[in-house]
């Protein structure tokens, strides 16, 4: 197969997120794939040219539409768009030789879709090789400013704003267009901590040990990319952020109990919650999606996960599990994932706003299920990667005001800080303050019999 360029595979991926709206990972995987990619080095180019160009997609935007005199953006072919904002970020944000960058895109071009539009491309990216910095923010409005220059929707800066202030959330904002950290939860249910330790440390792989949670680290270097070491391929480790991880904690699920993960798939937090109850008791690990299912039950065997029990259900009405008398129910619910725009870059340009009004129903519904299924002085969690109050404290405090025999207790280990509109027991982490992404964290108790 003839040699595919960083470029095209960014471009590649980039048209299949728009158009099949993949995850970001995904669509590099299945394009590499494709493709047959083998070279490593070009496929971290790749996907860091392509994440790149996800963050900073609404300025890169700015300027083919100030190039674009007379003619929509959406008038171009989608990989030809994909392709051309490829190039804007090379050209405006990576410091990569203009010249260069416009000559191999139009050789691209021209090999793909012929001279005429050839002739074309080479035309516009010679306009926005001259373009001024100042051009993309000239006759914009504040919050239109604070969009552009920090790459993320306008309605997300002004969100943003209220909720943090403007000094906090131009921190956040600053730091959701840089490189996020790599984590990863060392799995002790297949060897002891300092074993894997010492595994990462002979792969080459340097960390820094988190100090808060004992089986997480950093990655702060690796000689290959983590996916292909044998620590993480025998499931020796698994890649989870801080965040994540903190979820099971606050769970706080002990050996023997019984315990319910309402939205297992994939994975992450399952085996983690297995791990923490050195594999002893019950997991009911449930999703609806049998493909996620199938792909977690995998995970299980790698990670010599044995208690875990995978159920193919819709876990907003599982009517056979009422009279389960669950110890412990999690509810890590699906959500608009606000506060992972910092390692999900491809999230912030969908509609959120539109799904936010179809997911709260949802959410809804499995903090609903979860109050059913737990048993008195049993324990609920509910977690997002969301920063909206409207799917968190809110939907808390709704939570609370209509079931009495609940009450909200410190969400502890307590490394965040404490949740907006008087929630203090619930927790919210934040890239700009705690280098993992933006979460939510709330622990509920049922009340016992006897109250």
């Amino acid at each position: 197969m003839e040699r595919v360029t960083r470029e095209e595979l960014a471009a590649e991926a980039l048209t299949l997120i728009e158009l099949k709206s993949k995850s970001a990972r995904t669509a590099m995987k299945i394009v590499s794939e494709t493709f047959e990619v083998q070279d490593i080095n070009e496929l971290k180019g790749a996907h860091a040219l392509l994440f790149e160009t996800l963050r900073r997609k609404n300025a890169i935007d700015r300027y083919l539409v100030l190039a674009l005199v007379g003619m929509s953006i959406n008038d171009i072919n989608n990989y030809l768009k994909n392709l051309l904002r490829v190039a804007v970020y090379e050209i405006k944000f990576a410091g990569k030789n203009p010249a260069i960058t416009t000559n191999q895109i139009v050789d691209i071009t021209k090999r793909k879709f012929g001279k005429k539009v050839a002739g074309f491309v080479n035309a516009l990216l010679r306009k926005i090789e001259k373009m001024d910095e100042k051009e993309i923010f000239r006759n914009l409005d504040d919050i239109a400013r604070l969009s552009v220059k920090y790459g993320h929707p306008s309605w997300y800066v002004k969100y943003l704003i209220k909720l943090l202030g403007r000094h906090s959330a131009i921190k956040m904002l600053k730091k959701n267009i840089t490189q996020p950290p790599l984590y990863v939860r060392l799995n002790t249910l297949k060897a002891p901590r300092e074993e894997i330790l010492e595994m990462l440390k002979k792969e080459h792989v340097n960390f820094v040990e988190d100090p808060h949670l004992p089986e997480v680290v950093k990655v702060i270097e690796s000689k290959k990319p983590i996916v292909r070491t044998n620590a993480f391929r025998e499931g020796y480790i698994y890649i989870q952020t801080k965040a994540s991880a903190l979820v099971s904690h606050v769970l706080d699920p002990k050996p023997g109990e019984l315990v319910v993960d309402l939205c297992a798939a994939p994975g992450g937090k399952t085996t983690h919650i297995a791990q923490l109850m050195n594999n002893r008791g019950t997991i009911i690990a449930s999703d609806f999606n049998i493909k996620r299912i199938r792909e977690m039950c995998k995970k299980f065997e790698l990670m010599n996960v044995k208690i875990a029990i995978p159920m193919c259900i819709d876990s907003t009405n599982p009517p056979f599990m009422e009279d389960l008398q669950a110890d412990r129910v999690l509810v890590d619910v699906p959500c608009t994932s606000t506060g992972a725009f910092w390692s999900k870059p491809e999230i912030k340009w969908r509609p959120i706003k539109k799904t936010l009004k179809t997911i709260i129903p949802l959410q809804w519904m499995l903090l609903k299920t979860a109050a059913k299924i737990v048993k008195p002085g049993g324990i609920v969690v509910y977690s997002t990667c969301s920063i909206m109050l409207e799917e968190n404290e809110m939907l808390i405090e709704k939570f609370l005001k209509l079931h009495s025999d609940f009450e909200l207790i410190p969400a502890e280990p307590f490394i965040g800080i404490p949740g907006f509109r008087g929630l203090s027991e619930t927790q919210r982490l934040f890239p700009h303050l705690h280098d993992t992404e933006g979460f939510f964290i709330a622990k509920i108790k049922k009340r016992s019999y006897q109250s």
